[in-house]
């Protein structure tokens, strides 16, 4: 077979230098034999090696069995807005026509792990692709996984924006307690995090899938 996704190095090679840190949840055994069989004879690869198809899910130290990936599964990720461990910005969340284009990003990212941050409306919104966001969210709580949830605000507090470099995750939640404008993505609907009451924060690490 060409796929790879059971073969550590040839991820590493194509799909992220991160790769190490993403969950499995596709066929171990398809380690590239026939991939490399072909590279051996002088064939040349196509520019897409380094896509896949998977999803974010709860990030460690977060504990849960293979048989919990679907419920783990943070498939709101369009909805929301992603920062990585250096609290940046690093996507168009809305890209693509699902969530897989934000998945590929994550998986780039360092210790291939995300924070996806929304409010309360976001929460509660529905969506076709899974459970509300604040069920996902919950389930990873239970699960052990890192989740902030921002104190009640003023009723007209001051607006700052969430600056470059000022991780609200692995910094003390910075944004928790403060009103946030969160500048949607681009590309896809508006859904407008603006939020005075409630801001979640869930790592996320990608999935890589075969």
């Amino acid at each position: 077979t060409g796929g790879f996704q059971g073969n550590a190095e040839l991820l590493g090679r194509y799909v992220s230098p991160h790769a190490q840190h993403m969950y499995l949840r596709a066929n171990p055994w398809s380690t590239g034999d026939g991939l490399l069989a072909a590279l051996d004879a002088g064939a040349a690869t196509t520019p897409a090696l380094d896509t896949f198809y998977g999803h974010a899910m709860t990030a460690p130290p977060a504990r849960f069995g293979a048989d919990r990936f679907q419920e783990m599964s943070h498939k709101y990720g369009p909805m929301a807005v992603a920062i990585n461990l250096d609290g940046r910005r690093f996507a168009d969340e809305s890209a693509g026509t699902g969530e897989e284009t934000l998945n590929i990003a994550v998986a780039r990212q360092q210790n291939a792990t995300a924070a996806y941050v929304f409010d309360a409306a976001t929460a509660d919104r529905p969506y076709e692709a899974g459970p509300l966001a604040r069920v996902i969210v919950e389930r990873a709580r239970q699960a052990g996984g890192h989740v902030v949830q921002a104190r009640p605000a003023a009723p007209t507090p001051p607006r700052r924006a969430l600056r470059r470099g000022a991780s609200p995750v692995y910094r003390g939640a910075g944004a928790c307690g403060d009103h946030v404008h969160l500048r949607r993505a681009q590309r896809g609907p508006g859904h407008a995090s603006s939020a005075p009451r409630c801001i979640r924060l869930d790592a996320a690490n990608g999935e890589g899938a075969g």
